[in-house]
């Protein structure tokens, strides 16, 4: 087993095959480039920095036009403003990141430690065959041709491609969705603190972006109407003017405070859910397509590259002979994804002003 193709360009991708690399693996990551969509940006809670030290990876917040986290300020349970000061954690400042940048850079490290980037490829087709995979991949659209490999790791996030081409269900927890739009600051933010506040039927979020730009999103269940009247940038200013947390910021950091308006609206789904498989004969799932996180959790990104990392070593060792290397991987995903199911259910519980409204009511029920 040599031959490995990564199927996704994201985080998790790009991590497991710079690793792989490293170790000698002949990699291929086929990668979708641009038309991947819309990137709202991220934020890293203090917590990963240790995992991105591991990983060699911490330098890239530095050399990016990323910056650094403080700590969160949150209407969440009651009407009161908390706030959350990264500096009485052991583990420093967190990260909001240029998400697209941010990306690059580990496709670059990737690229550097030997692997093989197949930008603008997508995939069409698998099949195994005599102990390889085949895979049919068209560049720009164009017609398919096939590459073969030992191994795939499937790291297409939500879509999880390869995992439905196997028949793969996905199991889901709820039905959460965002509206994100982006606002342009005319200042630079002073208080880059991550913003949180729940509302009658969803919540909010905000964080600033680099390049004096904020991102704000709504999120709610894609079957409420509540969520489902929010068509435009018009509808979404008025439910952010709902808001008293958020809405102030945004005032603070406009020009005109009397003419705030976002640049877009988009609208993407972001459901707990998981595989209910995670690997198989000679294919691994990573990152999304293992397993999808609230963004309430703040756990989606560091968890995908705490994964790839684990994946990529389950890979090696089995290489070797280890007994249960893949297994142990599997291990890992089940217990942290019950863990994180029980946290997101507690965190949800403390939010009782609305009980009766649908979006608190599904979670309370679940709780």
């Amino acid at each position: 087993m040599n031959s490995i193709i990564v199927i996704g360009g994201g985080p998790a991708g790009a991590t497991a095959a710079r690793r792989l690399s490293q170790t000698g693996f002949d990699v291929s990551l086929i990668h979708r480039g641009q038309s991947e969509g819309f990137k709202a940006g991220e934020t890293l809670p203090p917590i990963a920095n240790p995992l991105l030290r591991r990983l060699g990876i911490d330098a890239c917040l530095h050399q990016g036009p990323h910056i650094s986290c403080p700590g969160n300020q949150s209407i969440f349970g009651s009407a009161d403003i908390v706030d959350f000061d990264f500096i009485f954690t052991s583990n420093g400042m967190g990260w909001h990141l240029d998400r697209t940048i941010f990306e690059q850079q580990l496709l670059n490290l990737a690229n550097e430690a030997g692997t093989k980037i197949l930008n603008d490829t997508s995939v069409s087709s698998m099949t195994m065959e005599k102990d390889k995979w085949k895979i049919a991949v068209s560049l720009h659209g164009l017609t398919p041709h096939i590459i073969s490999a030992d191994y795939i790791i499937d790291a297409s996030g939500h879509s999880r491609i390869f995992a439905k081409s196997l028949g793969i269900q996905t199991k889901r927890f709820d039905k959460l969705a965002a509206r994100a739009a982006i606002f342009p600051t005319q200042v630079t933010p002073q208080d880059r603190r991550t913003l949180i506040e729940a509302a009658p039927n969803g919540w909010w979020y905000s964080a600033c972006i680099p390049t004096n730009m904020r991102v704000v999103m709504y999120f709610s269940d894609s079957d409420l109407k509540e969520f489902r009247a929010i068509k435009s940038i018009d509808s979404f200013m008025e439910g952010l003017k709902e808001t008293s947390l958020i809405f102030k910021r945004l005032k603070n950091e406009a020009a005109d405070a009397i003419d705030i308006t976002a640049i877009d609206i988009h609208t993407f789904a972001c459901s707990s859910a998981h595989a209910t498989q995670v690997q198989g004969d000679r294919w691994i799932s990573i990152g999304d397509a293992a397993m999808s996180f609230d963004p309430l959790s703040s756990q989606g990104l560091w968890t995908a590259l705490d994964g790839a990392d684990r994946a990529a070593a389950a890979i090696l060792a089995q290489k070797t002979n280890a007994k249960n290397s893949l297994g142990a991987y599997s291990d890992w995903v089940r217990q942290t994804y019950g863990q994180y199911l029980k946290e997101k259910e507690n965190y949800y519980a403390m939010e009782t002003r609305w009980q009766r409204n649908t979006f608190w009511n599904r979670r309370n029920a679940a709780s």
